[in-house]
């Protein structure tokens, strides 16, 4: 195997980045177009100004999984991920060395075992008598 050079995983990366974006901003559009919904209208079941809305659209603005989401929703649809393999974005699967199993993982990637969860004291409860009912109260009232 070749060593990876950092440029060509950031370039990869990039690529992979950008090509979830296009995919999903042509989604949205795709929707828009077979729903007759202008970008207004979609902007203003967002609650958003239709800037707002082309900038997504344009790739300008970050859209985060919850803006996904929202636009999905504001359409009546929603999205499913599914990964695929790097190489169907022309990246060599041997670029990343998959870990053993029996290989630890580096101390900042290991998990925090969860703390065992001590159990209540058991301490009397104190009640209240009240004198009027609530439902009493309301009918006096």
């Amino acid at each position: 195997m070749k060593p990876i050079r950092k440029k060509q995983i950031d370039g990869e990366r990039l690529l992979a980045q950008e090509t979830l974006i296009l995919e999903a901003t042509e989604r949205i559009v795709a929707l828009l177009q077979d729903q007759h919904v202008s970008r207004q209208e979609l902007a203003e079941r967002l609650g958003r100004s239709k800037g707002h809305v082309s900038q997504l659209l344009a790739g300008d603005r970050n859209m985060t999984l919850r803006t996904l989401a929202d636009l999905g929703y504001a359409l009546g649809q929603t999205f499913r991920m599914s990964p695929e393999p790097l190489e169907l974005v022309g990246v060599e699967p041997q670029a990343f060395e998959p870990r053993s199993a029996d290989e630890p993982l580096p101390d900042e990637e290991i998990p925090p075992e969860p703390m065992a969860a001590e159990p209540l004291a058991a301490e009397p409860v104190e009640t209240v008598e009240t004198a009027v009912d609530s439902h009493e109260y309301a009918l006096a009232a």
